[in-house]
């Protein structure tokens, strides 16, 4: 568990507009809630977003 590296991805998701929750007892765990509607393009551009999020916080 880690969740300062949580708390980046946090973040760094949020500067590039994707809104996440941290979850669990020790707050390592990323939450993704996407609404009942929408798009195909909607859907892999927030992916994209968390996908560069983890990767631009990797030690």
């Amino acid at each position: 568990p880690d969740p300062t590296r949580v708390d980046a991805v946090q973040a760094h998701a949020q500067q590039h507009g994707l809104l996440m929750h941290k979850a669990g007892i020790g707050g390592n765990i990323i939450r993704v809630l996407v609404p009942l509607v929408i798009t195909d393009a909607q859907l892999q551009e927030s992916l994209t977003i968390l996908r560069n999020a983890i990767e631009a916080t990797r030690a």
